[in-house]
């Protein structure tokens, strides 16, 4: 299998002037974090999406990883779908796809490493236990399929929390649907509509949980400042 990361974003709201992927958090970058924690899948490609200030990417990636492919989206100013587009070449293999911006503990993975080859088409990851906010991504499950998957939904009974898994096989249905949801959706086009495209075209994802474990999601000064309390001890 392979990684891809999601790390083209500015991280504005952060006010660091960094790349997000490259803010750091109790002295390890966002990258970093990710980085380390999907070693436990023992991956055979690790593939990083940069694009703000992707020079910095570039040497920070060569300084401290010897094993990352790096690939630059132009668009990184749109949403996050075109920084996977990006990597379009790459799509054939077994991928999981992570949001730069989630810290993880190792447990989860070591947990979870099983779960991939149950996998027939496609997995998202998500909680039933978080309290969630009017910026989460929020899921709605019918019967144990999921139907819906947005930010905007006024009933959910589970939180998408920033993963994607897609089996080698599934990457042809999924770039249709990534299709559709760029032209529908212009430079708005997150991965999550591409989920919900999908499971308009009758393809439901299986549901990778991930109730019990704690993790932290770093968007604002706010989270940032909650996550090292946490892992700072």
């Amino acid at each position: 299998m392979q990684i891809i990361i999601l790390a083209a974003g500015l991280g504005s709201r952060l006010g660091k002037g960094l790349p997000k992927a490259l803010v750091p958090v109790c002295g390890k970058t966002m990258l970093q974090y990710q980085y380390e924690w999907t070693r436990t899948f023992k991956p055979e490609r690790t593939v990083v999406i940069g694009g703000y200030h992707f020079p910095e990417m570039a040497d920070f990636c060569s300084k401290n990883f010897d094993d990352v492919i790096l690939v630059e989206n132009t668009r990184y100013k749109e949403q996050n779908l075109y920084s996977l587009l990006a990597a379009e070449k790459f799509f054939d293999k077994d991928t999981l796809i992570m949001n730069v911006d989630h810290i993880y503990p190792v447990s989860f993975a070591e947990r979870v490493v099983s779960e991939f080859g149950k996998v027939k088409d496609y997995a998202i990851f998500a909680d039933t236990c978080r309290q969630l906010s009017d910026d989460d991504m929020k899921v709605f499950v019918n019967n144990g399929k999921v139907e819906k998957i947005s930010k905007k939904l006024t009933e959910w009974n589970a939180g998408y929390i920033g993963m994607t898994f897609i089996n080698r096989n599934f990457w042809g249905e999924y770039l249709k649907a990534a299709a559709a949801t760029s032209e529908n959706m212009k430079e708005k086009a997150v991965v999550e509509m591409v989920v919900q495209q999908l499971i308009d075209n009758g393809h439901y994802p299986s549901v990778i949980n991930s109730d019990g474990i704690v993790w932290y999601e770093i968007d604002t000064p706010e989270e940032l400042q909650f996550a090292e309390s946490k892992l700072g001890k």
